[in-house]
Formats: C-alpha cells, structure tokens, sequence
C-alpha cells in the first residue's frame, strides 16, 4: 500500500436524526375507590388503559402501593417506559460489567414495630384492635386490561397511618406502547392520639406529659384524658401513680393538645 492511499479505501458518515414517540404513549388513568380509608381493611383502585384518540386499550399493568413518606426521602418514581425504551443510542459499541454491584451478604430482617419505633403493642380495651403490621410495600402485583381498557387490584392495607401511592406501568399488547401514572389514598383512623413525651430522660428529671389528638370528624366533643404510670416514673405532685380522668372541650374542632 502506498503512503497517503487509505483516505481512497473507504469513507463513511453518519448523522443524527430524530424520531417521534408521540404515539407510543398510552394513558393510565388510576382511580382509588375511596380516598381515605382504615388501616386493616382493603382499597379497590380500578385502572383505565386508553390509546390514541382516547380509544380503549388492552395491556398489561403492573401496579404498586408504597407508603408515600418513604418515597419522599429520595422523590422515586417509576420510569417514562417510552424514554427509557426509545432512548437515544450512540453509534458505537460498549461494553460494561456489572459484577462489582453485587453484595455478597445475608439481608437483615426489618425491625419489629414496637417501643421506640412509632408504633406499639399497647393494652386497651377489649374492642380495641392493637395495629400491628407495619409495611412500607403494601402490594405489588399485575393485572390485564380487557378490550375496553378497564382493570383493577385490591390492595390490603396495612396498620400504617399514612398517604399510601399507587404506581403503575402498563405495557401495550404488542409490546411497543407504554404508560405511567400514579394516585394516592389516605390509610388514617376517625380518632388519633399520640402522646407527647420527651425523646429521652434521665433519672431524677422532671418533665411535661402530653396528648395530641386528632379527629376526622367535623362535630366538637368532650375530651376525657387519664394517665398510668409505673415502674421508676412518678406524678410530681398528688397520686404518684394516676392522674384522671379530666374532661375539657377542645376549643378547636379538629386537634387539641392537652395535659393530664
């Protein structure tokens, strides 16, 4: 080969062109059945699948309830599937290992709600049902829209008192459309109490005891408060052990705090 003769072998050229996704999308719409309910019972949430035109669509749809105060740590949402899968690719080759990732260790159990973790297993009375399961996943499974679009899941709802959002993906039947969306309901009781102590103390402190309490409902009432203590805690002053019942109306509708 002579010098100065490769440039005449060959000679290529690429440009970037555009394509437009539009119509790859579907719309999901997600619709709770009610928007606040009690934890230990069930939400229904239907889905509806569209198309281009607002027609029906069938598909698959892959759905999650998540307790939405973890999801505000890091703003997690599930993915544009249309991006993602039409993405823009660079004319070349590339390779990649992803073996570092892995971690090689047994996972630990989550912690067990109780004392110290915001929720407990506290007495009371013989109607009352102690709120026990704690999840942060309170589903996840699929469903399949039917030629008019229409799907639904029924989620159990665990003990949290929280805004539980519902994700979903849905995946056209010829695997080339795709849509995302989500929608929230609320898991809370008609009555909250939560009590009002220091995060920590020391033999021999001294220290206000409280309650917070809260009502959905929109009619004032008289609130009655007793408090119990045993072991090294004790009253400052009158029955170390008791105090109450006291009765006092909130002078607010909807939260009063108060001190036995």
């Amino acid at each position: 080969m002579k010098p100065g003769s490769l440039d005449s072998l060959s000679r290529v050229g690429v440009t970037a062109f555009d394509v437009d996704v539009t119509d790859r999308y579907l719309k999901l719409a997600i619709a709770p059945e009610r928007a606040t309910v009690e934890p230990g019972g069930s939400e229904r949430v239907g889905f509806t699948l569209t198309g281009a035109g607002g027609k029906p669509a069938s598909g698959e749809i892959v759905a999650m309830a998540v307790d939405d105060a973890i999801l505000q740590l890091s703003g997690y949402r599930l993915p544009d599937l249309v991006k993602v899968v039409y993405a823009a690719q660079p004319i070349s080759t590339r390779f990649g290992d992803n073996r570092q990732n892995l971690v090689l260790q047994t996972q630990k159990a989550p912690a067990e709600k109780g004392y110290g973790y915001g929720g407990g297993y506290l007495g009371g009375p013989a109607s009352t049902r102690v709120r026990e399961i704690f999840k942060q996943l309170a589903f996840y499974g699929t469903a399949v829209a039917d030629s008019q679009g229409h799907a639904s899941v029924t989620i159990p709802v665990p003990d949290n008192l929280t805004t539980w959002r519902v994700m979903a993906v849905a995946v056209g039947t010829d695997d080339a459309h795709f849509g995302t969306n989500d929608a929230t309901f609320v898991a809370t009781k008609p009555l909250i109490l939560n009590p009002l102590l220091p995060q920590f103390a020391r033999p021999g402190d001294r220290f206000d005891l409280g309650a917070s309490v809260l009502s959905r409902d929109q009619t004032s009432a008289t609130l009655s408060l007793a408090a119990n203590l045993s072991g090294a805690l004790a009253f400052a002053s009158g029955d170390p052990t008791s105090r109450g019942p006291t009765s006092r109306r909130p002078p607010e509708r909807w939260r009063h705090t108060a001190s036995p």
